[in-house]
């Protein structure tokens, strides 16, 4: 290389150095001045946390607000601890208790476990209950009560695992417990109690739902009629024609010439079917009584020469009621009535018992009530927290009541705003008490259940079990528009029945197409409609239901007598009521009719007159006692179940007697005794050898018979009874045979003329509408 190139050379790497000395320099001055940037913000960051550690302090220990100093050195005003948590706690005011959402998640974890809504326990039941035993598991007779679930924490008979039910409603856990008359048992007690058995002075019309209770028996039996007993003598209610002659207790006529009568003017509706009964004894027999309704012709009905009861169903016209005796026709009569046909004295009924539950605000009535339960009888709870009766709270006796008929049961309860914080946080933690909050609302819910029992109208309820689709409809007695059950949930007046048009506290009805999570509830709605869309204001978000418990049949406090009084359980006096006796007894007065033991009951036939003072024979001695023949289980089992261990558990009961039902007891009686109209003068006339035809409106249909049924008759002037059964049947008549029942023929077997008639009434086995577990009979013995 020569000299020039290498200088050139040198001068070219020269300039190199230079600009990468130069480049450090430059990376050395920014480095530089980054490390004193670092060392502001240090500087920066140390002033900010001593300029807040005041404020951190006043943060933690004081209320209201604070201010910080950000990285910009703006102030912030921040809420403290403190008031975060009173805010938070004004979100819910007890932050350890459930939420709304976390009790509905509950309720639907329970609703997709169990099969629907009913009991996942029965409780324990006490084996030396009642003279004919439990019920079922859990439920058992002791005297006037029901009870439910083991008595005073001693009794354990049962396969249950549970002391006293529980309850599955709508996905909501009930431990049912502690409804009891008496304080000092409540707390391990169930006691059901019921309304006084029927007395004979109750009616209802099934046509309106009307339900009266009047000043006697004998008012209730004679309806619009007065004195219809005569047991004022000659008052002056009736109005009498010459030959007739009215005495305390009857009325007669001696026929002597033209026709004759006694009558009460009593207004009616022309356009209703009325019923006229009476008793009636003949001189000798064949006698013809003439019933007058108004303006209209005549029904006329033919009498034995034995006391015989008689009716007349028909639309009345004009006014004025009238029995006429025909020319030289003599008999006597006793306990006359008139009514509406449609309503019937109540002497035979049926309560029904069902829990019912709702969701209630405590703020409502600021009110606590131990397990939900309004009928809760202690007087202390938890760990020794005293209660007061609900009715010291200014709460109506009516909202812990068994029904309308109850005027006894005290709930007790605690005033939630008198309770110390302690005391409250105790009650929501016990999940027993179904509390919880609802935030929307701000309110803290109870979920609350009282035991209702509805009196009777008698043996017939329509509705009480709920369906899965519309085939069941509103839980009711009867007809679907007359006695609906109504509603109570969280209102404290007590009713117990409404109709479908003016049932302003609502009704409950069961699911329409229900999902499996509806299935074994009915639901409170509204008065106008029966959907579950359409609910009730008895609870939160119209959340009030029932379950049914049981059906109970009642005995009568009259007088017993198979007769006219089968369900009566006291003796039957004497005419002059000084003497008491059974109803076969030759001292006591000879009933013609089932008011007649009303009239001569002697008011005993209860549990504190004893045996000795029962007019039974059988194993239901005491009209005020709870027997479990008596008691038909309605309770559900919510637990989801084999099909096949139920097929099994069912047959195993069988083949051990052990299995419960139903039925009625069977009796032999007069067709008549429904209704009377020409049938019952036409009567039976003669065809041929076997075979005869019976003339009358509706035969079959007003006595409840059909084709193929076989009834008795007993031909004129024959001692012998004898089997027919119906072949045929049209609007005005029907045709029966004696052959192949009893083979005999009338004409040439018995005498009896052809062409004439043949009897003048017929006899069937009927069946009382009372029905047992037990049946009311007694075997092989007999009674008398």
């Amino acid at each position: 290389m020569t000299i020039e190139a290498g200088l050139t050379q040198l001068q070219v790497d020269v300039a190199e150095l230079a600009d990468t000395s130069q480049s450090l320099a430059k990376s050395v001055t920014s480095s530089l001045a980054e490390i004193d940037a670092v060392k502001g913000d240090i500087q920066n960051t140390h002033n900010f946390v001593d300029s807040n550690y005041q404020a951190m302090n006043d943060w933690q220990t004081k209320h209201g607000t604070v201010t910080f100093k950000n990285l910009q050195g703006q102030n912030k005003q921040v809420n403290t601890l403190s008031k975060l948590i009173l805010d938070s706690e004004k979100i819910n005011p007890n932050p350890h208790v459930m939420s709304k959402a976390q009790f509905d998640a509950l309720r639907e974890l329970r609703k997709q476990q169990y099969a629907g809504s009913g009991f996942i326990e029965w409780g324990k039941h006490w084996a030396g209950s009642g003279a004919d035993g439990t019920v079922n598991e859990g439920l058992w007779p002791y005297f006037k009560e029901m009870r439910w679930g083991r008595r005073n924490n001693v009794s354990d008979a049962g396969s249950s695992h549970s002391g006293f039910p529980i309850a599955v409603i709508d996905g909501v856990s009930h431990l049912i417990k502690g409804t009891a008359l008496n304080a000092t048992e409540a707390a391990n007690n169930i006691q059901i109690q019921f309304p006084p058995a029927p007395d004979g002075t109750k009616t209802y019309d099934s046509a309106t739902g009307v339900i009266t209770e009047h000043a006697s028996a004998a008012q209730a039996f004679e309806g619009v009629i007065d004195n219809g007993d005569f047991r004022n003598g000659d008052d002056g209610s009736w109005s009498k024609d010459t030959g007739w002659t009215i005495t305390t207790g009857e009325a007669s006529v001696t026929g002597s010439g033209p026709n004759t009568s006694i009558a009460q003017s009593k207004p009616h509706d022309a356009s209703t079917q009325y019923t006229f009964s009476f008793s009636a004894k003949g001189a000798v027999g064949g006698e013809s009584i003439w019933v007058h309704l108004g303006n209209a012709g005549p029904t006329e009905v033919v009498i034995t020469d034995q006391w015989t009861n008689y009716s007349v169903t028909r639309l009345p016209t004009g006014t004025g009621q009238a029995l006429q005796a025909r020319g030289t026709d003599s008999f006597s009569v006793r306990d006359i009535s008139y009514h509406v046909a449609t309503e019937q004295v109540i002497t035979s009924r049926k309560d029904l018992v069902f829990l019912e539950t709702w969701h209630e605000k405590i703020s409502d009535k600021d009110l606590f009530v131990p397990l939900g339960n309004v009928q809760y009888g202690a007087t202390s709870f938890g760990k020794g927290m005293a209660l007061n009766k609900l009715t010291d709270y200014g709460i109506a006796q009516g909202y812990c009541a068994f029904g309308e008929w109850d005027t006894i049961t005290q709930g007790y309860g605690r005033r939630w705003s008198e309770m110390s914080e302690a005391r409250k946080k105790e009650m929501i933690d016990n999940p027993e008490n179904n509390i919880y909050y609802d935030s929307e609302a701000d309110e803290l819910i109870q979920v609350r259940y009282r035991i209702r029992v509805v009196e009777g109208l008698g043996d017939d309820w329509a509705t009480i079990t709920p369906y899965k689709d519309s085939g069941g409809g509103a839980m009711r007695y009867g007809d679907p528009n007359s006695a609906q059950v109504a509603v109570r949930g969280n209102r404290s007046t007590s009713m117990d029945y409404g109709r479908f048009s003016n049932n302003n506290a609502g009704r409950y009805h069961d699911q329409w197409n229900a999902a499996e999570s509806q299935l074994g509830r009915f639901r409170a709605t509204a008065p106008a409609g029966p959907y579950e869309g359409n609910t009730s204001n008895a609870g939160c978000e119209g959340k009030c239901f029932a379950i049914p418990v049981a059906l109970v049949q009642r005995m009568n406090q009259g007088a017993y007598h198979p007769t006219y009084n089968p369900m009566g359980c006291s003796l039957m006096l004497s005419g002059d009521m000084a003497i008491a006796n059974k109803w076969y007894h030759p001292s006591v007065f000879l009933p013609t009719s089932t008011l007649d033991c009303f009239t001569f009951s002697q008011g005993a036939g209860n549990i504190g007159g004893g045996s000795t003072r029962t007019g039974r024979a059988d194993q239901y001695e005491f009209y005020d006692a709870i027997y479990a023949g008596q008691v038909e289980d309605l309770r559900l089992n919510a637990n989801k179940l084999d099909v096949n261990q139920l097929r099994e558990e069912s047959m195993r009961k069988a083949v051990a007697g052990e299995m419960r039902g139903k039925g009625k007891v069977p009796f032999w009686g007069k067709a008549m005794h429904d209704n009377g109209n020409t049938f019952i003068n036409k009567s039976l006339y003669y065809a041929d050898a076997y075979h005869f035809v019976v003339y009358g409106p509706n035969i079959t249909n007003t006595y409840g018979m059909g084709i193929g049924d076989i009834f008795w008759i007993k031909p004129k002037g024959s001692s012998v009874w004898i089997a027919a059964t119906i072949y045929e049947e049209a609007g005005s008549f029907i045709r029966a045979t004696t052959e192949g029942v009893s083979n005999v023929k009338p004409v040439d077997d018995l005498g009896v003329t052809a062409g004439v008639q043949l009897a003048s009434e017929y006899w069937k086995v009927n069946e009382t509408t009372s029905e047992f577990d037990s049946l009311p009979w007694v075997d092989i013995i007999g009674d008398p």
